[in-house]
């Protein structure tokens, strides 16, 4: 546990260093062996549950940050379980505002906009086939 704090908070303080100080509740997934999804919550806009992903690359040492990209715009949404596509290229993720709850796909690279897929209601479950 200890040689994970020392390799992860340089780049935590990277990441709030760009990014201000809204809590980064760590590493969703691994999109390759420099890179993860990291879920960034901001709470700016009143919703405490509002958040956004945000993909890390890691140095070689994985002792600093090399790049960082917001992949999906603070706003009041609250985004969860993004899923990468097996090509790498993608995350799928569900999406809550109120009562309204979508599944979302974005590209890894924040090239686009994320754009919603589908309305559901109930639970989901996201895999890619």
């Amino acid at each position: 546990m200890e040689v994970m704090r020392d390799v992860w908070s340089d780049p935590i303080a990277q990441f709030h260093a760009r990014y201000g100080n809204g809590e980064l509740n760590g590493p969703f997934a691994w999109i390759d062996d420099h890179r993860l999804i990291a879920n960034f919550a901001t709470g700016s806009t009143g919703n405490s549950n509002a958040n956004s992903f945000a993909v890390m690359r890691f140095s070689a040492d994985y002792k600093h940050l090399s790049s960082t990209t917001l992949l999906i715009p603070s706003g009041d949404r609250s985004n969860f379980d993004p899923v990468v596509s097996p090509d790498h290229s993608e995350i799928a993720f569900p999406s809550v505002r109120g009562q309204s709850r979508a599944i979302f796909l974005a590209p890894v690279d924040g090239s686009a906009a994320a754009r919603q897929l589908v309305i559901w209601d109930g639970a989901a479950l996201i895999d890619w086939r």
